[in-house]
């Protein structure tokens, strides 16, 4: 007793053309937003970062001028500022 196989395809009777083809676009179409999401949030937080080092600088450098022992304390930028700048080197 044997049993043939055929791999040859079949054809249905639902056109998968017209089918899977707007899946199809709508999954790259879905996959391009996403990443545009990604590099945005990335963006963000890059500016995030620069700004709070930004201000720690401007507070250690300007406004504490001659205060040295105002140096020895970081202002509350800094540590916010390292943060932001992990979050951007882990994602």
């Amino acid at each position: 007793m044997s049993v043939s196989i055929s791999l040859a395809p079949r054809h249905s009777a639902i056109p998968l053309g017209s089918l899977l083809g707007p899946w199809l676009i709508g999954l790259v179409v879905s996959s391009i937003v996403f990443g545009i999401t990604c590099l945005q949030v990335y963006l963000i937080l890059d500016i995030v970062h620069v700004t709070l080092l930004t201000i720690s600088y401007y507070v250690t450098s300007v406004d504490n001028f001659g205060d040295f022992e105002a140096i020895s304390t970081a202002p509350w930028s800094l540590p916010v500022g390292v943060l932001s700048g992990q979050c951007i080197t882990v994602s």
